[in-house]
């Protein structure tokens, strides 16, 4: 009894130490995260200044997305390794120094090391003995990284000066974009017109194919580029009147 006692106290302080391991590594990879989530926010927003791409609040949404997704990933890379109890003695004796004491007690209590029962009680308190030896505060400090942080904060300046310095881009971008929603409501007016005609049973189908045949043209070609937005919207009031003509003829008719 007096055996599992103290083997539970070598396993409770290699979970310990394997804690503070992984307290130590999130201290170095979560800042690497963030800092790769930072450099890719710089390229976007050096890609946003030499070309009509993203406003600069687009880009400062997208900053903190890659910035945040980069720190998640660092820090789940280190509390998603699993390590197994030998793997944890073997760290505890490398880190502090322990002679293979720990990993030894372990391979003793797993069965992988047959020992008489009086070296085994030997050995597992000159382990407990060595272990409460160990400083890991000393030896297993927890630090941040100063050049990490230095490159993060020149990527944090760089970030705010492209989000709020005036993007020369910006107006070019908010012009076309513009231009491309007017062009958008052009094609559906157009094609809402099509489909009215199509649907209209006061139509043959001849009048429906020459009323139709330059609507779709003109979607074709507004889409493409190949007509102005002017033009377009001559097809479609010049259509629109044919339309209105035909039904006025065949209510002359009735």
């Amino acid at each position: 009894m007096a055996r599992t006692h103290d083997f539970q106290a070598v396993e409770q302080q290699l979970h310990a130490w394997n804690g503070r391991r992984r307290l130590r590594d999130s201290l170095v990879w979560g800042p690497r995260g963030l800092l790769v989530g930072l450099l890719a926010a710089v390229i976007v927003a050096t890609a946003a200044r030499l070309r009509p791409f993203l406003t600069n609040r687009e880009v400062a949404i997208i900053a903190g997305g890659t910035a945040a997704v980069g720190l998640f990933v660092g820090l789940l890379v280190v509390l998603v390794r699993r390590t197994s109890l030998v793997q944890r003695a073997r760290f505890a004796d490398f880190t502090f120094a322990l002679k293979e004491r720990s990993s030894t007690a372990v391979e003793i209590h797993e069965g992988a090391l047959v020992v008489t029962p009086v070296l085994a009680l030997q050995q597992l308190a000159d382990t407990l003995t060595a272990m409460g030896q160990v400083d890991s505060k000393t030896v297993l400090p927890l630090r941040l990284r100063r050049q990490d942080w230095l490159v993060i904060l020149i990527a944090l300046v760089l970030l705010g000066t492209a989000v709020f310095l005036p993007n020369p881009q910006e107006e070019t971008l908010l012009e076309q974009r513009a231009v491309a929603e007017t062009i958008e409501e052009q094609v559906d007016a157009l094609e809402a017109l099509t489909e009215e005609i199509i649907q209209n049973p006061e139509l043959t189908e001849e009048q429906k194919e020459e009323l139709t045949a330059p609507l779709e043209s003109a979607i074709e070609q507004l889409q493409e580029g190949r007509i102005t937005q002017e033009e377009a919207v001559a097809t479609l009031s010049e259509t629109e009147a044919e339309l209105r003509d035909l039904a006025a003829e065949n209510s002359g008719e009735q």
